[in-house]
């Protein structure tokens, strides 16, 4: 289907030079006659852009168009500025922006006396490029319409000039130079043509969701600390009194997520440095112009950071002087839970962060080491992050990445968009898989086929794929993370990958079903996986019994999938019921595995178990995390310890399994064929808890009070639901 863009014959316009590491703004003068109809702008860019209409931004949205596989998708605005126009003479201007697409790697963001140097800010550059399209110079492309009528197009007659961004990275930060004047005095370049889908966004936009004020500000040395109190994602929003006499003094800000024992910026955490740092930093600066009140904050990066340290300050600040501006996904907030138990209620908030902290044009890792869509949490933590918020159109989004970023022979990449491929972390099954996994939860939970059938091809591909990797019906040597993140255990990735292997046969099976499609061939394979599965030893001892190597994740893995044998269902479980008892109530699985755990003793009875590890008063545990004033989940158990000699983030959530528990186990509250099913389990010495989400069926509320040793339940569904109260579960 013809675009918009290809309809009137729009050019891409890209900027001229070698230096890469400024926003160039490209402006175009055009008039409008009186009288005139419905005006519509059509527009985008890459990596990102901002448009402005006679010196007026159209929008609130923050790193348009969105994340895509460049080469084969970019989204568009579509904007009625009918009545943003003047009869006459107007102007518009298009600043882009690096993103993700003008890559380090391959255009070189740093520039020193004409010559190209190693970049003193961070850039996640330790990944190789998948294939060409995704990442190349920065372009825009632009239509004006009146009913059929194009007022304007991009093309060579547009005029350019170097913006007051000087600098900016996706990664490493942003200058800003107040000072700087445009001299708008050169002709746009035309950009190579390249055929790509233009799609409308129809996803809901990064926007400002919070702004917070500092709770301290604190002098060290010639800098000062700002703290807000919080941990999160999004930028930092700085307003000034000044005066021509401040002109050209430069502010420095570094965020970061912990300070170090002298109390300055400890940016370790966010540039995936070693113990000693290697010299790169996170870094904004603002360049002062001095003309009175000057507020500026970053419009194409963000981070992930709690404090901020500032240098170069000419007053005091003031408890005014710096906002930090929350940042994510627009997606309306659906889902609550809270309780009078405080542990559970700080464990649940800082779940809720991270999750929200990780929430953009795909479900991140982390806002500040790596910001990439990896693939294993949009279906891993689909339910804790649907309990919270309204991802339909979201996973919608993200289901066009998994169909445009599947490869021909059906390998599907580890991260999607495919910005970058990890060296040896770039396939495994679980992260693959969910070109399957993912489409199913979001139909589960919305009944939207739209994401299955999107999908299906991919899914179909896939498992063709996955079928080049079998040794007698299972897969072997292929999975290369496993139980990524497990603690003090080692299970079987072999047991891991064929636990998913199988559920992603039942599960696409299902897919199929739904469609009204033929699904013999899967189930049957199915089958074979799971007959294969315990005729090998390393997946399952004969004489034993055990699955895999005892641990927690073998057996949480065998029962979420449900591999097992109707025979082996009971010992199943109390192997896992023991392996936890082993352990001392610790977790001591991945974030693949630590979700099947959970959701395998819920399902069985036994959320008293998962309530002492939750609560567990040593690590590895969420009450760890919470003693320790953690306000974000950090990657990995042992965050306090290097990995592979890194610190790393204290912001991920892949670990966030626990949210899930809280609104199926705590609130008991689980959806079923034809309605819900209420079953709370009630954790000594708590008496409330209440909470609520969005789903097919419509808003879910749950409540339940203990008064004088006895349990009332509340609850409301839409008409027409089935809600089924059952016997609660206790430690009372």
């Amino acid at each position: 289907m013809e675009s918009i863009f290809e309809k009137h014959v729009a050019k891409w316009i890209c900027e001229t030079g070698e230096n890469h590491s400024h926003a160039p703004v490209f402006m175009k003068k055009f008039n409008i006659e009186p009288n005139h109809g419905t005006l519509k702008l059509y527009v985008t860019g890459l990596g990102l852009f901002e448009v402005h209409l006679n010196g007026e931004r159209l929008d609130d949205i923050f790193f348009s168009p969105g994340e895509s596989n460049y080469g084969k998708r970019v989204y568009y605005e579509e904007y009625d500025i009918t009545d943003n126009v003047h009869e006459g003479e107007n102007e518009i201007t298009i600043t882009l922006g690096n993103g993700q697409y003008t890559n380090f790697t391959v255009y070189p963001t740093m520039e020193k006396d004409g010559e190209m140097i190693e970049p003193h800010r961070y850039q996640k550059n330790d990944g190789k490029i998948l294939h060409d399209g995704i990442y190349g110079k920065k372009k825009a492309i632009c239509v004006i319409e009146e009913g059929e009528k194009a007022l304007l197009v991009t093309d060579e007659s547009w005029l350019t000039a170097e913006g007051n961004i000087t600098f900016n990275s996706w990664y490493g930060g942003e200058d800003f130079d107040g000072t700087k004047e445009l001299v708008f005095n050169k002709n746009a370049k035309v950009a190579e043509e390249n055929k790509v889908i233009f799609t409308k966004r129809f996803f809901n936009p990064v926007r400002i969701v919070e702004e917070v004020k500092p709770v301290s500000i604190t002098k060290r040395g010639d800098s000062y600390i700002i703290d807000f109190g919080k941990n999160g994602a999004g930028v930092e929003h700085i307003k000034l009194e000044t005066d021509p006499t401040m002109r050209g003094i430069k502010i420095t800000m570094l965020p970061c997520e912990e300070l170090t024992e002298e109390g300055f910026a400890d940016q370790r955490s966010s540039t995936q440095s070693w113990s000693e740092t290697r010299g790169c930093t996170i870094s904004d600066s603002y360049t002062v112009r001095g003309t009175g009140v000057e507020e500026w904050h970053p419009v194409f990066c963000y981070h992930g950071f709690r404090y901020l340290e500032v240098k170069g300050m000419p007053y005091e600040p003031k408890a005014d002087t710096f906002t930090y501006l929350r940042l994510m996904a627009d997606n309306e907030k659906t889902g609550t839970f809270e309780t009078d138990n405080p542990l559970l209620q700080k464990i649940n908030d800082m779940t809720d962060r991270s999750i929200e902290s990780n929430m953009f044009f795909a479900f991140t890792d982390c806002p500040q080491i790596e910001k990439l869509g990896w693939l294993e949490t949009s279906h891993l933590m689909f339910k804790s992050m649907a309990y919270g918020r309204n991802i339909k159109s979201w996973t919608e989004k993200i289901a066009l990445d998994i169909s445009d970023g599947i490869l021909p022979d059906g390998y599907m990449p580890a991260i999607v968009p495919p910005f970058q491929l990890i060296n040896g972390l770039e396939r495994d099954v679980n992260w693959g898989g969910a070109c399957i996994m993912t489409p199913w939860y979001a139909y589960e939970f919305y009944k939207d086929k739209k994401v299955l059938e999107t999908c299906l091809d991919a899914g179909e591909r896939y498992i063709k794929y996955l079928e080049g990797f079998e040794q007698d019906s299972l897969l072997e040597g292929y999975s290369q993370m496993g139980d990524w993140g497990q603690i003090n255990e080692n299970t079987p990735t072999k047991l891991v990958e064929n636990c998913a292997y199988y559920l992603l046969l039942k599960t696409y099976a299902k897919s199929l079903e739904v469609l009204g499609k033929d699904n013999e061939l899967y189930l049957e394979k199915a089958e074979r996986v799971k007959k294969a599965f315990h005729e090998n030893e390393v997946c399952y001892n004969k004489e034993t019994k055990a699955y895999g190597n005892g641990s927690q994740a073998s057996y949480g893995c065998v029962l979420f999938s449900g591999i097992f044998t109707d025979r082996n269902e009971e010992g199943a479980v109390k192997g896992l019921v023991d392996a936890v008892k082993r352990a001392d109530y610790h977790l001591t699985s991945g974030e693949v595995g630590l979700k099947q755990v959970f959701s395998s003793l819920s399902k069985y009875g036994y959320d008293d178990v998962v309530y002492k590890m939750v609560t567990n008063p040593t690590r590895p545990s969420y009450r760890y995390f919470a003693d320790k004033n953690l306000t974000c989940i950090p990657e990995y158990w042992n965050y306090e310890e290097l990995w592979w000699g890194m610190v790393r983030s204290r912001n991920h959530a892949m670990m966030g399994h626990v949210k899930e528990w809280l609104i199926n186990g705590v609130l008991g509250v689980k959806i079923t064929e034809d309605g819900i099913k209420i079953k709370p389990y009630v954790p000594e010495g708590t008496t409330w808890a209440r909470g609520s989400f969005m789903c097919h069926m419509g808003k879910i509320e749950a409540e339940w009070k203990i008064n004088d040793g006895k349990m009332v339940i509340n609850a409301s569904a839409p008409d027409g639901i089935k809600v089924e109260i059952c016997e609660m579960g206790s430690d009372l």
